[in-house]
């Protein structure tokens, strides 16, 4: 298989992109909770399985 990307990212445009991924999590942080792991057992998980489940009824909200 070749290789078709062939491309790097300028040092400049990566750190404004972590900046902005910075200052999102900043402006979320008062909004945001954290798990125990007895907490994240508890959450329904999507996987292959459950996706297409999820998908439709994505498209009856």
């Amino acid at each position: 298989m070749d290789n078709k990307i062939d491309f790097k990212i300028p040092d400049e445009v990566a750190a404004e992109a972590l900046q902005h991924i910075i200052n999102a999590a900043t402006v979320l942080k008062p909004y945001l909770i954290a798990l125990n792991a007895e907490e994240r057992k508890t959450i329904p998980k999507v996987s292959d399985g459950t996706s297409p489940f999820v998908l439709k009824t994505l498209e009856f909200s």
